[in-house]
């Protein structure tokens, strides 16, 4: 007699994965900075930086790297802390993306006003008056 061919074994089909919850959540966020920073387009940009202020374009950054480049395109030798004012007054540290959404936002008017120090972000703290 013949021996019995064996049955083939068929491989499921691997699940597909799916982002964790915290990890959508992320890109999402992630992805509406870079949208609301780019759709500031029409915004300019007025810059303080040691005695001198400048305005540019702000153009359709792409987010506080964007940023670092239009502010080296006015001031090359500035590489400092950039501050905006609050609401209440406050010099506000902007280092990310998101900070800069929010400086955008609290934006009234078409200009958004910084401030450059000489320190850089991880150095000490200047003070202002």
């Amino acid at each position: 007699p013949k021996p019995k061919p064996k049955p083939k074994l068929k491989s499921k089909p691997k699940p597909k994965t799916r982002p964790t919850p915290a990890a959508a959540t992320a890109a999402t966020a992630s992805a509406k900075t870079k949208a609301s920073v780019a759709s500031a387009g029409g915004m300019s940009v007025k810059v303080h930086f040691r005695d001198e202020i400048r305005r540019a374009p702000l153009g359709r950054v792409s987010g506080f790297e964007g940023l670092r480049e239009v502010v080296a395109s006015i001031f090359p030798a500035a590489g400092g802390k950039i501050t905006y004012k609050d609401e209440d007054g406050d010099n506000v540290l902007i280092c990310t993306d998101e900070e800069l959404r929010v400086a955008i936002q609290e934006t009234t008017g078409k200009t958004l006003k910084l401030w450059v120090t000489d320190v850089p972000a991880s150095g000490k703290e200047e003070q202002r008056n």
